[in-house]
């Protein structure tokens, strides 16, 4: 019995160990075959390969500074632009590549001038500790990830920070990041190296401030301090580069499970095609030669470059994996991080991607086992974050021992408000690893061994550290909460069965979590179903658009065609009832020309009778007139005039009053024939041009439901409704996360003008709409003049006109409160209620049924008024605050009441309804 403990812990150990083609193999041979392959390479290069290429590329950018600080003092904006990215470029070539080459010893087979050049390019160009970048493996490029946390060297925390800003924000602000990071890693430290880490910093950024105030010609130290900040950020570009199209997606390892070197570089680093203006910024190491600078860090980066090839094929030979990829494949990994690294989960219990869970000769990431075979309880770990940074994770190379030391060493991060601290620690807490069910225990590491090592725990129950373990046991009988009751749906202990629960149907948690995840699972099955068939009534429905414009197209030609026909036959009967007129008219003015030539003639004569009876009026002598006048009268015929009449007028009229009653009687004829008929047509279910999509649960079961009765039985419905403040009046002021609304006439708000806004009626509507089912919310109302209702969103914005309010259109419903009683508006019509005072107004919505009613909300539901209507849109709950003061808040159904009853009437002054 006493080997049975060893045995278990070979067994669990063998567990953990990396497989690959069935058999065990050895990285640290591999890792030392690689090095003497590359070591050969280095030997074999020339001091030009191995140093001469990179040192020349930081004298080109020392010799930048001059022309760059020279120009800054221009007058000229292009003058002044090309002098900052001079500065801006040479500084960061100078930070990130001189550092990177003086932290690894790589500028210089002295061991004394590497350190100068570690104290020259780490602590005076790069304001950061040598001894930290160079003896503590903490570069001080890496100073950005140990403040957000990424990086397992890190000492400050900033959890509540988005992730964009840890991705984009947070590197520029490099420049005061680096000096204050490596204040906190000198301490401790002794005197001498505080005081020069501390001289050497302020020398260098002293220096760049006193060159730009004194050769740039800068009279502000605010500006100067200002360019001096702007250009040093310029060297946060590799990091969000890095961001980027390096680590997202790739696997991380935590100290604690971190495997051999030669495995954890090969899987956890990308190479990326190599770029002239970034390779020569911040070197191959960081974009071509990744991989190469991971596992050989002294080398420079030009030899990074050459031994490629050789790593490359050495990795493929050992059937190691070597990561490379395009700018293109890493920025679509970027966008859609979350489908490669969560994208599925392995059986070990972590994150997988897809294609790897696919392959089966991959292993996890995190465990460093087949993601098809379980993890033994002691190698679950927490995946890391997929913004962790691997370059915070490499070490120097070194004897077999060094690196053994150094990987002993383990940087414990403070404790953050949300970790679960070992309840066995007492005197130094720790963060706990695991949490036990069954002892309802945390444990750190070190603890947690027993339940590890030793069998008489292996029955034990370890999960990820839980906060609430304490709600695992009965408050009242202190026993662990072990079986689910079926009945009431809670966990309770085994004295709770016997008591409060006796005779109800119980089982296991295990078993009823079992049945519970089945039941999850069909649900799931199901809401996938119910997604599927959304996804394709949207399908059809954007399909049914088109159809509905094609068919309203073709009927709009046919309705043309039929007006065309009907204006040719009105334009044949004006022409022939023209036609007829002018031939009256013709007849007409022939007649009138005889009549007037006659009366000529006529006319003629007479003058000429006139002309005798004067003559013989003249003649003095008796007989000689009497005779005339006989004779006279003998020849002349009948003097008298004939009579004219001239009846044109009455016959125009008689005929212009044929034209009117016939055009009188064919337009009453053309609305009952066309508007009254086709607008009866539209009504009717069969032939009228409707949009419907039907619900995706049987409406059967909807209509088989009870009518809600209760308060109880309305929740049930409860939907969560906000303003929507795009569609808000500018006087009308939203709070509380949109679910407060306040008339503050005349003061108006800062809204944006929007197409969906009220322009004229003090109105907003809801962002939520309701279709197809029921639905229940509930306001609060306050002061006179408020409307509570629901509309279509089609709803007219801009206008003035009573169809714009939602008491004046045929397509809201409201219900309206004027301080003393209720009443229903609808088409503008209002209809006085008699129901008493509520401070609370619930609106319930049956979309299915075409039914709307609104309830008084107090201690228990009062109706107050009901609609019944065919909904033809989605219905969206609308507001109306017609007068200053008056507010309506949206609350969650169930909430307390805010007032005890509705505000009395204000004052006459506020008696104008406002629109």
């Amino acid at each position: 019995m006493e080997n049975v403990p060893q045995e278990w812990r070979m067994r669990r150990r063998e567990e953990m160990m990396v497989k690959s083609g069935g058999e065990e193999v050895d990285k640290e041979t591999l890792m030392m075959e690689l090095t003497k392959l590359v070591q050969e390479m280095v030997r074999e290069s020339s001091w030009w390969e191995k140093r001469g290429i990179d040192c020349s590329i930081l004298t080109a950018a020392f010799l930048c500074l001059p022309p760059a600080f020279m120009l800054l003092s221009s007058s000229h904006i292009l003058g002044f632009s090309a002098g900052w990215i001079l500065m801006a470029v040479a500084h960061a070539v100078i930070t990130v590549k001189g550092t990177h080459l003086a932290s690894h010893g790589a500028l210089s087979e002295s061991q004394t001038w590497s350190r100068f050049w570690a104290v020259f390019f780490i602590e005076i160009c790069g304001s950061f500790s040598a001894r930290a970048g160079v003896q503590g493996h903490i570069k001080m490029h890496h100073a950005y990830t140990n403040v957000v946390g990424l990086g397992d060297s890190s000492v400050w925390k900033v959890p509540f920070l988005p992730r964009s800003v840890y991705l984009f924000i947070a590197p520029l602000t490099l420049p005061l990041i680096t000096p204050l990071v490596a204040l906190a890693h000198i301490r401790g430290q002794s005197f001498v190296v505080i005081s020069r880490t501390v001289l050497m910093v302020a020398l260098g950024l002293f220096s760049h401030f006193w060159l730009l105030v004194h050769v740039s010609g800068f009279r502000s130290p605010i500006t100067a301090l200002l360019c001096m900040f702007t250009c040093r950020a310029a060297f946060s570009v590799p990091y969000i580069h890095v961001n980027i199209f390096q680590h997202i997606g790739l696997p991380m390892f935590l100290p604690t499970r971190r495997p051999k070197r030669i495995y954890q570089m090969s899987h956890g680093v990308l190479n990326l095609p190599r770029n002239p203006l970034l390779d020569w910024i911040f070197g191959h190491s960081l974009i071509n030669c990744h991989v190469e600078h991971h596992l050989f860090p002294f080398l420079s980066d030009n030899m990074c470059l050459k031994v490629k090839p050789v790593v490359s094929k050495f990795l493929s030979e050992k059937q190691l994996p070597y990561q490379e990829d395009t700018y293109l494949s890493r920025l679509s990994v970027f966008f859609h991080r979350d489908l490669s690294v969560d994208a599925a989960s392995a059986s070990c219990g972590h994150s997988v991607c897809s294609s790897c869970l696919q392959d089966k000769s991959q292993v996890c990431p995190t465990c460093l086992q087949s993601p098809d075979e379980p993890e033994p309880a002691e190698a679950q770990v927490i995946h890391g974050s997929e913004e962790q940074s691997p370059d915070s994770e490499e070490t120097k190379v070194q004897e077999p021992e060094e690196k053994k030391e150094d990987e002993d060493v383990k940087v414990e991060e403070p404790l953050g408000p949300n970790d679960v601290v070992c309840d066995s620690c007492i005197e130094s807490p720790c963060r706990a690893l695991k949490s036990c069910l069954t002892c309802l225990v945390s444990y750190c590491e070190a603890h947690l061994r027993p339940h590890l090592e030793n069998p008489k725990f292996q029955n034990h129950r370890l999960v990820e550290p839980l906060q609430d373990i304490e709600r695992r046991t009965c408050e009242s009988h202190k026993w662990p909460l072990e079986i689910f009751c079926c009945a009431d749906g809670c966990c309770v202990c085994q004295d709770c069965v016997k008591e409060e629960h006796r005779g109800h149907t119980t089982l296991p948690v295990v078993e009823a979590r079992k049945q519970i995840e089945s039941e999850l699972r069909e649900k799931q099955t199901d809401t996938v179903k119910t997604v599927t068939a959304a996804e394709n009534a949207i399908n059809k429905l954007q399909l049914n658009t088109v159809s509905i414009e094609q068919s309203v197209t073709e009927v709009r030609g046919v309705i043309e065609s039929q007006f065309e026909a009907l204006q040719a036959v009105v334009e044949r009967a004006k022409r022939e009832v023209t036609e007829i007129l002018e031939a009256e008219e013709k007849q007409a003015l022939r007649q009138a020309e005889g009549i007037r030539v006659h009366l000529e003639q006529r006319c003629a004569e007479l003058k000429k009778t006139q002309a005798q009876m004067e003559k013989i009026s003249k003649n003095k002598n008796d007989v000689d007139f009497l005779q005339e006048y006989s004779e006279w009268k003998k020849e002349t015929t009948d003097i008298s005039l004939p009579g004219v009449y001239i009846g044109l007028m009455d016959g125009l009229n008689s005929l212009s009053r044929v034209i009117v009653d016939s055009t009188q009687e064919l337009c009453a004829m053309l609305v009952s024939s066309y508007i009254d008929k086709v607008k009866e047509t539209c009504k009717s279910d069969k032939m009228g041009i409707k949009t419907t999509v039907h619900a995706i649960v049987a409406g059967k079961e909807n209509l088989l439901l009870p009518d809600p009765k209760t308060r109880a039985d309305f929740l049930k419905y409860s939907a969560q409704v906000t303003f929507d403040a795009d569609t808000a009046h500018k006087f009308l002021r939203l709070t509380e996360e949109n679910r407060k609304v306040t008339n503050t006439t005349p003061w108006q708000h800062p809204y944006p003008d929007v197409p969906e806004r009220f322009e004229s009626w003090r109105q907003v509507l809801a962002s939520e709409s309701f279709y197809l089912g029921r639905h229940y919310f509930e306001v609060d109302i306050s002061g006179e003049g408020t409307h509570v209702g629901v509309t279509y969103k089609s709803i007219d914005r801009k206008g003035s006109e009573s169809n714009s309010c939602i008491t004046g259109n045929n397509s809201s419903w409201c219900l309206h409160w004027n301080g003393r009683t209720f009443s229903a508006w609808h088409s503008g019509v209002e209809t006085p209620l008699s129901a008493g005072k509520f401070t609370r107004v619930g609106v319930y919505v049956d979309y299915t049924r075409g039914l709307l009613a609104f309830y008084g909300v107090d201690d228990a539901m009062t109706p107050v008024h009901e609609y019944k209507a065919e909904f033809l849109e989605p219905l969206y709950p609308a507001f109306w605050l017609s007068k200053k003061e008056n507010v309506i808040a949206l609350v969650t159904p169930g909430e307390p009441l805010r007032l005890k009853s509705p505000s009395p009437p204000t004052s006459p002054s506020n008696d104008a309804i406002l629109p």
